[in-house]
C-alpha cells in the first residue's frame, strides 16, 4: 500500500512538471528570473519578520526583568517591614 502510495505520489509530480513546462506562459529563463525575484523578496519578507519577531520578544524579556525586579524590591521591602514589627512587637 505505502509503495503504491509513493509511486503515485512520483507520478502525480511526473505528470505537473509535464504539464507545466508544456503550457508554461513564460521562457524558462523567464520563468527562472520570476522565481528567483519571488524567492528574493519572500526571504527579505520572512528576515524582516524573523528581525520584528526578535524585536518584540527582546523588549517582552526586557519588560518581564523590570517587572521581576520590582516585584523583588517588593518583596524584599515586606520582608523587612514585617521583621521590623516582629522585633518592636516581640522587643517592646
Amino acid at each position: 500500500m505505502n509503495r503504491d502510495c509513493t509511486l503515485g505520489f512520483l507520478m502525480g509530480i511526473g505528470a505537473g512538471i509535464a504539464v507545466g513546462v508544456l503550457f508554461a506562459p513564460k521562457s524558462g529563463a523567464a520563468t527562472r528570473n520570476f522565481l528567483s525575484e519571488q524567492v528574493e523578496t519572500k526571504t527579505n519578507e520572512v528576515r524582516r519578520q524573523a528581525s520584528d519577531a526578535l524585536a518584540t520578544a527582546t523588549a517582552a524579556v526586557e519588560r518581564g526583568r523590570t517587572e521581576f525586579a520590582k516585584t523583588t524590591e517588593g518583596v524584599k521591602n515586606a520582608v523587612e517591614a514585617g521583621t521590623r514589627a516582629y522585633r518592636e512587637t516581640v522587643v517592646a
